[in-house]
């Protein structure tokens, strides 16, 4: 794997990954569900996922006509993206009935098939790029969601202890990986 700023995607309108990316990314993950648990409790779940959808798309439209990078569009983008995707998780299962089993399989063969046609792509603009990343991006909230919840609330019931433990423990081999990759090619492209 590869990690590098010159690929076909525009890197320029994203943070650079470092240790405060992923700290901002985890608050913003965690406030998501909080943020969205807490509306559905007050204008309830449905009016969360309208506004928080139509709130997200206004921010990603701001992202995306950005020229680069610019953190007051970026990481509220990112915020209400994971307030929507909570509440989509929440009314797949509350409001359609929709198990989690169901849900998990729908929104993983969407974010996959996204990502597919993300990567598969060539002669596009890069603003379709750059919405492809994002609607993948979006889904992978989703799916996550959905996978917590049957573990922590369906049959293996599991819980949100246990679960967090599990995602903790998924998570701290995936960041090393990606951070020896990364260091990896840093020294290559410094010995090149």
């Amino acid at each position: 794997m590869t990690i590098t700023t010159t690929n076909k995607f525009d890197y320029s309108k994203v943070p650079a990954v470092t240790g405060v990316f992923w700290l901002a990314k985890l608050i913003t993950t965690g406030m998501g569900e909080s943020v969205s648990d807490a509306l559905s409790s007050i204008i309830s779940k449905p009016a969360t996922l309208l506004v928080s959808v139509v709130a997200f798309l206004i921010l990603l439209t701001m992202q995306l006509r950005s020229d680069r990078y610019r953190p007051q569009f970026y990481w509220p983008t990112v915020a209400t993206l994971a307030i929507a995707g909570t509440a989509l998780a929440d009314e797949t299962h509350d409001a359609l009935g929709i198990g989690y089993p169901i849900s998990v399989a729908i929104y993983l063969i969407a974010m996959i098939a996204t990502m597919v046609v993300s990567m598969g792509v060539n002669g596009f603009s890069k603003k379709f790029e750059v919405a492809t990343f994002w609607f993948a991006y979006i889904l992978t909230r989703p799916v996550g969601a959905s996978i917590a919840d049957y573990c922590g609330y369906g049959t293996p019931n599991l819980g949100n202890e246990v679960m967090s433990l599990v995602w903790i423990a998924l998570f701290i081999p995936v960041m090393i990986y990606l951070g020896v990759k990364f260091h990896q090619q840093l020294v290559a492209e410094k010995a090149a």
